[in-house]
């Protein structure tokens, strides 16, 4: 595997999950939210087990423990964004929950006091400054889709962290990866469940539609299971940074599917604004990558 065709795999992956935020607001017309992702993880479990028989006979006590850990992240993080998408756009959704690299330093600085780089603080301030102007709470008021949004943004930042802590080390025993990945899978199916009573209240809402079957086969199969296979196993052929940059284009690409799918157009403030978080977003990986090859041309 050259690291071209790994990049655009990865490539590939950030395409799949750029169509999820359309591809939910459109499902959510069907199923309430929490329903919708126990759907979703139930069967990207069923999918996983079948796919990944060995991974469940790895489990240990210490895999079990960080899984739940993980899984607990990862449905809450599914469930806030899923919620938020009933009150707001897809678009907006999209960019929002991009402004999840701008945490990640945050979060290692708070929790295990790593050093936050220059390069991050400004890439905090710029995208902090367009999410303001694309959100605009002092004139427009306070989406709570919005908010639920940014929530779960800074949720998978913690997540982020924690898989760099823990799945990192473990990058030579992909079936531990593996075992993970699945644990993460059934405890956000048990905690979408439980979310039911949460966000739902109590009384699931499905109606089986064409949306709704294609939403759940789409992401259950595709965004989940695919897509976290073939990051898990390409990512490491390229550099972290590029990796970086790739990821980026997630909330550009749900933007198009979502003018596509529901003719959202913005105006000028907020596509200045998403401008700006996507620069803010890049700014650190494109400085590093920069950084990178000055100093491969150097020696």
């Amino acid at each position: 595997m050259t690291q071209r065709r790994a990049e655009l795999l990865l490539v590939f992956v950030t395409l799949l999950w750029g169509g999820t935020f359309a591809i939910v607001k459109a499902a959510t017309n069907d199923v309430s939210p929490s329903m919708f992702v126990t759907m979703r993880f139930l069967l990207a479990s069923v999918i996983a087990v079948m796919v990944w028989p060995k991974a469940v006979a790895r489990l240990d006590r210490r895999l079990a423990f960080e899984g739940i850990v993980l899984g607990v992240l990862f449905g809450a993080g599914y469930q806030l964004q899923t919620f938020g998408l009933t009150l707001t756009t897809a678009s907006a959704s999209a960019f929002i929950t991009g402004t999840t690299m701008m945490f990640v330093p945050v979060i290692g600085w708070l929790w295990f006091r790593s050093r936050i780089r220059r390069r991050h603080m400004i890439s905090i301030v710029t995208v902090a400054l367009g999410l303001y102007g694309f959100t605009r709470p002092d004139i427009l008021g306070v989406n709570i889709g919005d908010v639920a949004t940014l929530v779960s943004a800074i949720v998978w930042a913690v997540y982020i962290v924690l898989i760099d802590r823990w799945a990192g080390p473990r990058a030579t025993d992909p079936t531990a990866q593996q075992s993970l990945v699945l644990l993460q899978f059934v405890v956000s199916t048990a905690m979408a469940s439980l979310g039911i009573l949460v966000f739902d209240g109590g009384v699931p809402v499905v109606n089986i539609t064409t949306n709704l079957v294609i939403a759940v086969l789409y992401c259950s199969i595709l965004a989940t299971v695919v897509s976290t296979s073939l990051q898990t196993r390409y990512q490491g052929y390229t550099q972290p940074v590029r990796a970086g940059l790739i990821f980026a284009a997630e909330p550009v690409a749900a933007a198009v599917v979502a003018l596509v799918a529901f003719g959202e157009i913005w105006d000028v403030r907020q596509s200045v604004s998403a401008l700006v978080i996507i620069v803010g977003i890049v700014i650190p990986d494109a400085i590093a990558l920069s950084t990178n090859r000055e100093r491969s041309s150097e020696s």
